[in-house]
């Protein structure tokens, strides 16, 4: 590796951290509005999925993805035990996730009937 004054590689780069702050952000007013609900934290643990997230998937994508789940009526609760599995942790819990949730909002987007979540970011 040639001698650029930086500690790592382009390739090696950590996601810049705001980044990783704008999509936990994101994740929390898209699926943790309840009110009395107890606040949600940044942990190490969510700080460094989202940093490895970053590493191979795009901001947008990572936002698709967060809308994908939020679209999915079975993952927003209406499913057999009424329980959402909505968590950072399963959206982006590997590429198959991370895809197949993103893809779930790129059709919406296609379908004349999409209704997004919105949601109020100030990036």
């Amino acid at each position: 590796m040639e001698a650029t004054g930086s500690l790592f590689s382009d390739e090696e780069l950590p996601p810049r951290v705001d980044r990783v702050l704008d999509v936990f952000n994101y994740w929390v007013q898209v699926h943790r509005t309840v009110r009395g609900a107890p606040q949600t934290v940044l942990t190490d643990r969510r700080r460094r999925l989202l940093e490895r997230t970053l590493r191979d998937y795009s901001f947008e994508t990572c936002i698709a993805a967060i809308n994908g789940c939020a679209l999915s009526d079975f993952h927003m609760g209406q499913n057999s035990r009424n329980k959402k599995y909505n968590d950072l942790e399963l959206i982006f819990r590997d590429a198959q996730h991370i895809e197949r949730f993103a893809g779930m909002a790129l059709e919406a987007t296609l379908r004349t009937d999409f209704d997004a979540p919105t949601v109020e970011v100030d990036w």
